[in-house]
């Protein structure tokens, strides 16, 4: 997962055994980064996009449009949400040069702070 600064959504890597499948926008409010973290909010609406294509398809425009109605968001609020949507097609901030990324697999696993829980 990719976080730009000062946007509202997160790029997202897919793949399936190895093999690099697409993007995935995740279009969500501006990020608040912590210490240790980074704070969003979902905006529902969100974008995928196939690497054989490059091509962006609309996710979830039924599940904003049910928001609206259930008054979880407001249409002004989620008229931002799709520009903001539109923004990031517009610019296309994929290929983003992690898609042929691999770990080494001699790197340790890694392990959360002293203080945090794990399941």
């Amino acid at each position: 997962m990719l976080f730009p600064r000062d946007r509202e959504f997160s790029l997202w890597l897919f793949r399936e055994r190895g093999t690099f499948r697409g993007w995935y926008v995740n279009l969500e409010e501006r990020h608040v980064r912590g210490a240790r973290t980074i704070d969003t909010r979902d905006g529902i609406l969100d974008l995928w996009v196939p690497a054989e294509t490059g091509e962006p398809q609309w996710k979830d425009e039924d599940e904003l449009e049910s928001a609206i109605v259930q008054g979880r968001v407001t249409a002004d609020q989620a008229a931002q949400i799709r520009a903001e949507g539109e923004r990031v097609v517009a610019e296309r901030p994929w290929p983003t040069g992690w898609e042929s990324f691999v770990s080494d697999p001699a790197w340790p696993v890694p392990r959360l702070p002293d203080g945090w829980v794990t399941p």
